[in-house]
C-alpha cells in the first residue's frame, strides 16, 4: 500500500539500469518511469511516484553531464544511422514507418515461426518464443483484461508491454530482436495469470464437490500441460535442426574469418603489422586479443587512426574490403591481408 524508501530506491536503481545497459533503454526506462503514475491511485502513492521520479532523476545526472559534454555520443547512431527521423521524413512518413515497424513487431508470424531475419541475431526461420509461451501469455493478458484490469500492477504490465515495443518501432529495421529484449520478459510476465488459471482448474477438478461437467472446454484445460510441453518440445528440437543447419552460414557474422587473417600476418616476415578498422567497428582489438592467447608481443602491431593510411610496403589486417592501394593476399569473410603499395602500381 505505501513504498518505504529502500522499495524506491531499488524501483530508481531497476529504471537506472535499464536506461543506462543499452541503447533502446534511453527510451525504454524514461517510458516505463512514466507508467508509474498508474500506481498513483491515491495522494500517498502519488507522493511515492514524484519521490521514485526525484530518485530516478539523481541516477541520470552522470548521464546529462556527459551529454552535455559529449552531444553526439549518446544519441548520433540514432539520429543518422538507425533512428527513422529523418530530415527528409515528414511527420506522416514517420507516423507510417512507426506503425509498420509496430505491427510487424508484434506479428505472431515473426515471433513464432519468421523471427529475426539478421544471422547475427537469431536462426533464421526459427521463432524467437515458444509456441507454448506465447499462448499462455495471450490468454494470460485476456484474462488480466476481464478480470484483474482494475489493478495498478497489472495495468503497469499491459502498459510496460506496450511501451516495450516503442523503442524497436522508431528504428529502420524492422524485429530487430536486440532492441525488442523487453518485449519478452514482458510475455513471461503474462504467462503467470495464465498457469494459476489453469492450476486452479486441475485443483477443483480434484475436488469431488466442484467437479465441473466434461465439456469441451474443460478437456482442453485438463489437458493443457501435455499439450503445451508436447509443443516446446518438438519446437525445440526443431530448432536444434535449424541451428546446425545453419552453423556453417553464420562465420562472417561472428568474425571468425579473423583468425586465419591473422595467422596468414604473423607469417609474413614484415614488421610492425598494420591494423585497420572497417564499417562494423574497432576489429583491431582481435589482433591484441589473438597475439595474447599466442603469447606474441603487441608492440609487432600498429592500429591505424581513422582516416590514416599504412606506409608503401606495410603488411596490413583490414576490415575493410575497399583500399585505393593495396596488393591483395589472402581474404576471409569480410578481413583482407594486403601489403600497402603506392596507388601509381595499383
Amino acid at each position: 500500500e505505501r513504498w518505504p524508501l529502500w522499495n524506491i530506491v531499488l524501483v530508481a536503481v531497476g529504471l537506472a539500469l535499464c536506461t543506462y545497459t543499452y541503447s533502446i533503454g534511453r527510451l525504454l526506462g524514461p517510458l516505463l518511469a512514466f507508467g508509474l503514475i498508474l500506481f498513483a491511485t491515491d495522494l500517498g502513492r502519488f507522493k511515492n511516484v514524484l519521490k521514485t521520479w526525484l530518485a530516478y532523476g539523481v541516477t541520470l545526472i552522470p548521464m546529462l553531464v556527459f551529454h552535455l559534454s559529449n552531444p553526439t555520443a549518446l544519441t548520433g547512431r540514432f539520429d543518422k544511422t538507425v533512428g527513422i527521423f529523418a530530415a527528409s521524413n515528414g511527420y506522416s512518413v514517420i507516423a507510417s514507418i512507426f506503425l509498420s515497424n509496430l505491427v510487424e513487431n508484434i506479428n505472431p508470424l515473426r515471433l513464432l515461426m519468421i523471427g529475426d531475419t539478421n544471422l547475427r541475431h537469431h536462426i533464421q526461420d526459427t521463432g524467437p518464443i515458444l509456441v507454448a509461451t506465447f499462448l499462455l501469455a495471450v490468454a494470460g493478458i485476456v484474462l488480466v483484461i476481464a478480470r484483474h484490469r482494475n489493478e495498478a500492477w497489472c495495468r503497469f504490465m499491459l502498459y510496460g508491454m506496450a511501451a516495450s515495443i516503442v523503442p524497436a518501432s522508431l528504428t529502420k529495421e524492422q524485429f530487430h530482436m536486440l532492441r525488442l529484449d523487453a518485449f519478452p520478459v514482458f510475455l513471461l510476465i503474462f504467462t503467470v495469470p495464465a498457469l494459476m488459471w489453469l492450476r486452479d482448474i486441475v485443483k477443483r477438478e480434484t475436488d469431488p464437490e466442484k467437479t465441473p461437467k466434461k465439456t469441451v472446454a474443460v478437456m482442453l484445460r485438463r489437458y493443457a500441460f501435455p499439450i503445451l510441453m508436447v509443443l516446446t518440445v518438438a519446437q525445440a528440437a526443431y530448432f536444434q535442426f535449424a541451428f546446425r543447419d545453419w552453423r556453417t552460414k553464420r562465420d562472417t557474422m561472428y568474425d571468425a574469418g579473423y583468425r586465419p587473417i591473422f595467422n596468414a600476418a604473423i607469417a609474413q616476415p614484415s614488421r610492425p603489422i598494420y591494423l585497420v578498422d572497417g564499417y562494423w567497428g574497432q576489429a583491431y582489438i582481435h589482433s591484441y586479443w589473438y597475439a595474447t592467447i599466442d603469447g606474441i608481443d603487441l608492440s609487432n602491431f600498429v592500429h591505424v587512426g581513422k582516416g590514416q593510411k599504412p606506409p608503401v610496403g606495410a603488411i596490413v589486417i583490414s576490415a575493410d574490403d575497399k583500399c585505393d592501394s593495396c596488393q591483395p593476399l589472402f581474404q576471409e569473410g569480410q578481413f583482407v591481408l594486403y601489403r600497402e603499395i603506392p596507388a601509381s602500381q595499383k
